[in-house]
């Protein structure tokens, strides 16, 4: 074999190990798309509702859902993914090693209900969702019919509340409906809460829907009222107020969260436990951060790994990545 020859055999040999390569990477990724789609079926094993209420893990890099219980019941095939909402949680997959991420939605049985095609997704609030297509929002309904056009370049879209989503596009700011129709530029008349937060020079206080004072502003700062309690800061510690001003738990936490369902993640020295309306601490403080209970269950980190913990404060997810 001449040297002409060895390097057309070489050449040959080099184009058929990387189109095999090809090949192989192409029906692997075909094998996941299939694989994943086939959720998107209806399961006669399947025992979950839409009332059912699961919470996204990380197992192994790519993510999946357990119950209250602590058993994974959506495998974890995503490569990211948030909680349920409304029935419904978005979750991102990559079809093709190639190309990033789609978002799309599935139902508590792991059922594909909105098909991947979004450069992101947020939760369904007041049955509509905040999506983007690109840098440009839009907002579907839970059919994934789109009732906004991912047109705009919002500089910062807010979910839905009390029927209305408030838009920040750079050069002005204004309100839609639910059915995309915008309704105003500025300041909008929406329902308003009880208590309001007022600033008052470097102080905080609240204020009832007529704008009367009924909280004088003297904290350093305040929370949204949530299940009767605010979070206040008094000489850089976080305690708690009623709606009458009065401090039922004493300004002794290094950060602190509002209440839900009970209770409420706190921080001492460093490490986040759980406290009660008591003031009692029902998790000690243990974990590099914690958020709220939703159903049942709250978030924890011990290191960078995540897991969750029954309002008893026992894990019933290990903390994994």
């Amino acid at each position: 074999m001449n040297d002409n020859q060895s390097n057309q055999f070489f050449t040959s040999k080099v184009f058929a190990v990387i189109g095999g390569g090809i090949c192989c990477l192409a029906l692997g990724a075909f094998l996941l798309k299939t694989q994943i789609l086939k959720t998107q079926f209806p399961s006669n094993s399947c025992i979950y509702t839409k009332e059912e209420k699961l919470f996204p893990v990380r197992v192994g890099g790519k993510v999946g859902y357990i119950d209250k219980q602590g058993h994974l019941v959506i495998q974890n095939i995503y490569q990211d993914a948030d909680k349920f909402d409304e029935g419904l949680a978005p979750v991102a997959i990559q079809f093709f090693p190639w190309n990033p991420p789609k978002w799309g939605y599935i139902n508590a049985c792991g059922e594909i209900v909105i098909q991947p095609r979004f450069d992101s997704a947020r939760r369904f609030q007041e049955e509509r969702a905040i999506v983007t297509v690109g840098d440009r929002h839009g907002v579907i309904d839970k059919n994934g019919t789109v009732i906004v056009q991912p047109q705009f370049e919002f500089r910062k879209m807010a979910d839905f509340h009390q029927g209305f989503a408030g838009v920040d596009a750079g050069t002005e700011a204004f309100y839609i409906d639910k059915s995309g129709h915008r309704v105003g530029s500025g300041v909008v008349h929406l329902p308003q809460k009880d208590l309001t937060r007022i600033n008052l020079g470097n102080t905080w206080g609240f204020a009832d829907k007529s704008g009367k004072i009924v909280i004088e502003p003297k904290f350093e700062s305040v929370e949204d009222f949530s299940e009767g309690l605010a979070v206040v800061e008094i000489n850089k510690k976080f305690g708690y107020i009623n709606q009458s001003g009065q401090i039922v738990i004493q300004p002794q936490f290094d950060e602190a969260f509002g209440f839900e369902e009970g209770f409420a993640a706190v921080s001492i020295n460093s490490k986040w436990g759980f406290i009660n309306k008591k003031g009692n601490l029902v998790v000690k403080p243990q974990f590099e951060r914690a958020y709220y209970f939703e159903n049942g269950l709250a978030q924890v980190f011990v290191g960078t790994s995540m897991g969750y913990v029954n309002t008893h404060g026992k894990l019933v997810w290990q903390p994994s990545e």
